[in-house]
């Protein structure tokens, strides 16, 4: 195996995704988790323990496939190859690979047999993805509304919701989405808030229009808050009782309806886990705030603190074109294509030991594309096994 900078990365053994054209070539696909190489692993979040499968597929077709998207959930994963078809491994005990059982995958599995494909996100235990034709469909565990059809039912299949067109989507337990109008929409798990309604208690269980701006370009589902960004003008919203500032208003507190975080208007992305943000600004310039802890800001620091607003943690002469924003840890790649890591020790893929308190190299180069997910971290990195 390559080891750069002290990451390994894993083949591990199916060719990997890049965005751009169908039938372009794809880097390998590697896992960085925790500094380690593994197959089998076991991630805590939210008070669960899932166990993750990951071993080399011995189809040969399916070795053979070359990935374009790829979303990380809390125990699964999901994929759109390069052919238009969509692929999914990992837990399944809400339905939420999507191929009609509840059987946990090792490796990749085809869901149906449909080729137009455009993009998809994975939840906690659920599963969206959007057709070429802006249809969105879901599947999985029918919490909260999640699935955005109104159903309490898990299921197991893909199933269309509305009849709307669609352009992008971002979950965890509340959804975020925004539909080829530019109209931003949210259902799920209100919880503080976070569906951005006016209200801070309850379910939404089909999709509610946020606003009547049509000027929304992308958006961030975290824990209990909640991101986007309209006309490079940055919004908050959701709950931040305990005060950590995760939603760049400088102050903690509640908010049901999206807020704007400060008088920039040159915001290009923005993305939030459970109790930090980060975002790019045009230029390349990232930015954080929220919870200070084990590095997971990128300021230097690791000791507990709050920033409030967001402040800029760029490296010197570094321009980036992607940011995310992991569960204790942050992740960017810049316009050489390089990635750059941060936070605490078992999630930055660095060393598995050390916190890293700054945005630090992990591989110098051929790093083709970030993923969506929060919970575990895929790479596609162009550098093959040694």
């Amino acid at each position: 195996m390559s080891w750069i900078g002290g990451l390994g990365f894993l083949d591990i053994g199916f060719n990997g995704f890049a965005f751009g054209p169908r039938g372009s070539a794809a880097p390998a696909l590697a896992l960085v988790l925790g500094g380690r190489n593994v197959f089998d692993t076991t991630l805590q979040a939210n008070g669960e323990t899932y166990t993750i499968p990951l071993k080399p597929p011995s189809d040969p077709v399916v070795a053979a496939k070359r990935f374009q998207q790829i979303s990380n959930g809390s125990s699964h994963c999901l994929a759109i190859a390069d052919n238009g078809t969509l692929w999914s491994w990992g837990n399944n005990a809400f339905g939420q690979l999507g191929d009609g059982t509840t059987t946990a995958r090792a490796a990749p599995v085809q869901v149906g047999f449909d080729d137009d494909w455009l993009c998809v996100c994975a939840a906690r235990a659920a599963s969206f993805a959007i057709k070429l034709d802006g249809s969105l469909w879901s599947w999985g565990r029918a919490i909260s509304g999640i699935l955005g059809d109104g159903s309490s039912q898990d299921r197991s299949s893909p199933a269309k919701v509305g009849s709307d067109s669609w352009r992008t989507i971002s979950a965890d337990s509340h959804v975020l989405a925004i539909r080829f109008d530019g109209t931003l929409w949210s259902w799920g798990d209100n919880t503080g808030g976070k569906c951005g309604l006016g209200s801070s208690s309850g379910e939404v269980p089909t999709p509610q229009q946020v606003s009547a701006d049509t000027d929304w370009g992308c958006v961030s589902a975290g824990w209990s808050h909640s991101l986007a960004i309209r006309s490079g003008r940055l919004f908050a919203w959701g709950n931040d009782s305990s005060g950590h500032g995760f939603l760049g208003l400088g102050d903690g507190g509640l908010y049901t309806t999206p807020q704007q975080v400060g008088s920039d208007t040159t915001w290009r992305t923005c993305t939030t886990a459970t109790e930090h943000s980060h975002g790019l600004k045009l230029g390349g310039t990232l930015f954080s705030w929220g919870r200070q802890i084990s590095g997971r800001l990128g300021n230097g620091r690791t000791v507990e603190g709050s920033v409030l607003s967001p402040v800029e943690v760029t490296p010197s002469g570094v321009a980036f074109v992607d940011v995310l924003a992991g569960s204790e840890h942050g992740m960017a790649l810049d316009s050489a294509g390089r990635l750059w890591v941060w936070g605490n020790n078992g999630n930055n893929g660095i060393d598995g030991i050390n916190d890293v308190a700054v945005p630090t190299v992990a591989i110098d180069g051929g790093v083709a594309a970030l993923p969506t997910g929060r919970y575990a971290t895929l790479v596609a990195a162009l550098q093959e096994a040694a």
